[in-house]
C-alpha cells in the first residue's frame, strides 16, 4: 500500500512539474524568419517571409561586418528592416545579417504598434 503511494506521489509531482514550464520557453526559437534576403530597393533593406504556423513576433536584427556588429540590434514586428545604409560601405554581400524571434502580443496598428506579453528570445538566424 505504501508503495502504491509513493507511486502516485512521484507521478503527479511530475505532472505538477511539467505543467509549470512555461509555453513561451516551449516556443522559443519557433518563429524563425523563413527567406531572409536583402531587397531590391533600397540597397540597405532586409526582408523574410513570416514564420510557419502563424502567431505574432517581434524580431531583433543586428548587421554585422565579420564579427564587428555595424547596426543594431534593432527591434520590429514587421517583416522588413532598413539599417543605416550610411554604415554600409562595402557591398552587400560581405555583410551578414542575423535574425531572433520571440512571440508575443501586438497591440495597434502600424507606425503605433506596441508589444505586450513577450515570450523568450529564440537562437540567432
Amino acid at each position: 500500500m505504501l508503495r502504491k503511494k509513493s507511486l502516485l506521489a512521484l507521478l503527479l509531482s511530475l505532472c505538477m512539474v511539467v505543467a509549470m514550464v512555461p509555453v513561451a520557453v516551449l516556443a522559443a526559437g519557433t518563429g524563425m524568419p523563413q527567406n531572409i534576403r536583402w531587397a531590391e530597393s533600397p540597397k540597405s533593406m532586409v526582408q523574410w517571409d513570416a514564420p510557419s504556423g502563424g502567431g505574432q513576433y517581434q524580431y531583433e536584427l543586428r548587421l554585422k561586418l565579420g564579427e564587428t556588429i555595424i547596426d543594431g540590434p534593432d527591434l520590429t514586428v514587421q517583416r522588413y528592416h532598413l539599417f543605416n545604409g550610411s554604415l554600409m560601405t562595402e557591398a552587400r554581400e560581405n555583410y551578414t545579417v542575423e535574425i531572433r524571434a520571440r512571440s508575443c502580443i501586438i497591440v495597434g496598428e502600424f507606425p503605433n504598434e506596441y508589444v505586450t506579453s513577450p515570450g523568450e528570445w529564440g537562437d540567432w538566424a
